[in-house]
């Protein structure tokens, strides 16, 4: 096991922050930690009432998953959970209409179809 270091803790902050603002999804306050995490590599974890958001990445690591590549993948995959905590907090609700879950699914698919117009090539 290896510990993250304060140089790929400040890199993931900065992928966070920028997929944060790809999805624009500013309206959310996240804090971005490394934390001790057993059995995973990073969690996100969101408020929808107060429109927090923690953010964190393993304190330790595994050598192979150290890497700049996974880092990158898990701070856009965390977001993603960002992005959709909204509409999960509607489909857990015990009185969620069918226009709420449209309004989510919608809103989530907008976020998607942004980031995907801007990738120049999909090789």
């Amino acid at each position: 096991m290896k510990r993250t270091t304060k140089k790929q803790l400040k890199a993931y902050c900065e992928r966070v922050t920028e997929w944060v603002e790809r999805f624009r999804l500013s309206r959310w306050s996240v804090v971005v930690s490394r934390v001790d995490l057993v059995e995973t590599l990073a969690e996100c974890s969101a408020d929808t009432a107060s429109m927090t958001a923690k953010i964190t990445i393993a304190s330790y690591m595994q050598d192979s998953d150290a890497t700049e590549d996974v880092m990158k993948a898990c701070a856009v995959h965390e977001v993603c959970h960002l992005l959709l905590a909204d509409l999960m907090a509607v489909a857990y609700s015990r009185f969620t209409t069918e226009d709420e879950l449209r309004r989510e699914e919608e809103r989530v698919v907008l976020a998607m179809e942004r980031c995907l117009m801007e990738v120049k090539s999909w090789a």
